[in-house]
This record gives C-alpha cells, structure tokens and sequence, in this order.
C-alpha cells in the first residue's frame, strides 16, 4: 500500500489522506458513542444509595 501511496500524484495523494482521516474520525467518534453507552449502565448504577433510616429522614 505504501508503495502505491508513493506512485500517486500529490493531488490524488491529499484526497486519499482526506479521506483516511474523515473514515478514522467517523471510526473514532462511533467508537465515543459506543465507549458511552457501556459507560452509562456503570454510572447509574453507581448512584448513592441511601439507608432506609435516610430515607425516612428525607420523607418528612
């Protein structure tokens, strides 16, 4: 592949490097999304609980 890279004209060179770059950033920003959605059960979950005798307190 390099090989072929360096056999290109440097305008066909850019284009191909545009469009490495927006393929890695649309790579990067769906594997953002999918880092978010595992993350967001954890942080849920990890809300304080509070004890019963708290949560009377917080009633009244």
């Amino acid at each position: 592949m390099s090989e072929t890279l360096r056999r290109l004209k440097p305008r066909a060179a850019r284009a191909v490097q545009a469009r490495l770059f927006r393929e890695a950033s649309a790579c990067t920003e769906a594997l953002d999304r999918l880092r978010a959605i595992a993350v967001a059960p954890t942080l849920r979950d990890a809300a304080p609980v509070q004890a019963p005798a708290a949560q009377a307190a917080c009633s009244d």
